[in-house]
């Protein structure tokens, strides 16, 4: 779950479009889900703030920049479909 001013359908469209896309691989090529599992669950996150310095609080701890969450969920998304 993220809060971002202006994320729009686009956005939500392209957050549906990655599940889509791992489910897919779940499904037809493990391996490659194994390896976006592992990516999301080892790595550290993407920079989301667009630069932005979001307050410390537990109510803005989901606040991300819209532009920088869009390109970060179509990186993975990218990265998701590339076969080894």
């Amino acid at each position: 779950m993220v809060e971002a001013s202006g994320l729009g359908w686009q956005g939500r469209y392209e957050q549906a479009e990655l599940i889509a896309t791992y489910i897919e691989a779940v499904e037809r090529d493990p391996a490659r889900a194994a390896r976006f599992r592992a990516r999301v669950q080892g790595e550290s996150w993407p920079d989301v703030t667009g630069g932005y310095d979001y307050l410390g609080l537990d109510r803005m701890s989901y606040y991300v920049n819209k532009d920088a969450y869009r390109a970060a969920v179509r990186r993975e998304r990218a990265a998701l479909e590339e076969r080894a």
